[in-house]
């Protein structure tokens, strides 16, 4: 979530919903909320929590034409990708292949309680290493012909089709993990083998409530908390299910998977913004992140993003084979962080990649 100015407004005011406090806020701060939740694209789940509150007649009438509106788009958004969804997992049950949808629609509906209450824009399915073949095969048959180049190490694939009308494809990720395997001891079986049935069929499963908040801790840590909707899930999350999910199990899995460091700063980030989850699903072995005690230190940017790239593992081994990649990346990755101005040759590619990266030092020195 963005941490500057204005900014902090939007964790305000979803502490002021979760606690049901008064939502006395002038018209001119509710065009700046407006703006703040376009910026992060939670319209959808901003106007649930403010329905399941019964805090929506608090604000005013623009406020709520505007959540509405913007709503609405998502929900035949969001249909449209349930249909197409749902075509892929029928056939993927008569070929008798294990499947499970993550994030997404059916997240959104199971946590958000409708099919329109969180945005949505891709299909993620997880299913087993040996049965991506299988699944690459039924999801082209289905239309999505276009695969992306494959990223060197990475846990899933990408398949796409143009959708008549819309200037996006529709994209399915096909994974067969959730994190890394180069800085991870995740085991995507044990995932299958605590799924949950899903509406009647008998190969395509749900996450446990367990593994669902573990993924999406996962899934927050990867994305840098970088939009408001990774805190607005966890937090709904835990809302749904936190007499589901015992906090030791979770950090003793996340121990097993060298993965406890990157879930401890993601809950002690957002815990930092919505202190009452406390009371929901406490942790005790969380505490504020360093960067919000220190907020006057000379590169604080910098350093934070230290942190995060290098220092949110468990193991020394895979720190030091995120420093090589960061290092010397591989081709995709360097065209992802150039953006504009690549060039035919790599070489030319690694060397703006450099100047790009110092330039943006000295900037921030000066």
């Amino acid at each position: 979530m963005p941490r500057k100015g204005g900014m902090v407004m939007l964790p305000t005011f979803i502490n002021k919903i979760h606690k049901k406090e008064m939502l006395n806020y002038s018209i001119d701060e509710y065009h700046r909320l407006v703006g703040l939740i376009q910026k992060e694209q939670v319209e959808s789940q901003i106007l649930h929590l403010l329905k399941q509150n019964h805090q929506l007649e608090e604000t005013p009438g623009f406020f709520q034409d505007y959540l509405v509106k913007e709503s609405q788009c998502s929900l035949y958004q969001n249909l449209f990708i349930k249909t197409q969804m749902n075509k892929i997992i029928d056939q993927l049950e008569l070929c008798k292949i294990e499947v499970i949808p993550i994030k997404g629609v059916i997240f959104g509906e199971k946590y958000f309680g409708h099919v329109g209450a969180r945005a949505t824009s891709d299909i993620d399915l997880l299913v087993r290493n040996e049965e991506v073949g299988e699944v690459v095969r039924v999801v082209k048959e289905l239309g999505f012909q276009n695969e992306e180049e494959s990223i060197k190490g990475h846990f899933h694939c990408s398949l796409s089709k143009e959708i008549p009308g819309s200037p996006i494809p529709l994209v399915v990720e096909i994974h067969w993990n959730l994190m890394e395997e180069s800085n991870t001891h995740l085991c995507p079986g044990e995932f299958f083998s605590k799924a949950e049935p899903f509406d009647g069929y008998g190969f395509v499963k749900a996450l446990s409530s367990t593994h669902t908040f573990y993924f999406m801790c996962l899934h927050a840590w990867r994305h840098n908390l970088d939009s408001a909707r990774h805190y607005l899930d966890l937090i709904q999350v835990i809302s749904v299910s936190q007499h589901k999910i015992v906090p030791g199990e979770i950090l003793e899995m996340a121990r097993k998977h060298s993965t406890l460091k990157r879930v401890l700063r993601t809950l002690s980030d957002v815990y930092y913004h919505y202190p009452f989850l406390e009371g929901w699903l406490p942790f005790p072995e969380l505490s504020a992140p360093w960067y919000k005690k220190s907020r006057n230190i000379p590169l604080l940017s910098y350093l934070k993003f230290f942190d995060y790239q290098f220092l949110s593992y468990d193991q020394p081994s895979h720190r030091l084979r995120e420093m090589y990649k960061w290092i010397m990346p591989n081709k995709k990755s360097v065209e992802i962080e150039l953006k504009g101005g690549k060039s035919s040759a790599a070489f030319l590619n690694y060397l703006r990649l450099y100047r790009q990266r110092v330039s943006s030092l000295w900037r921030a020195l000066r």
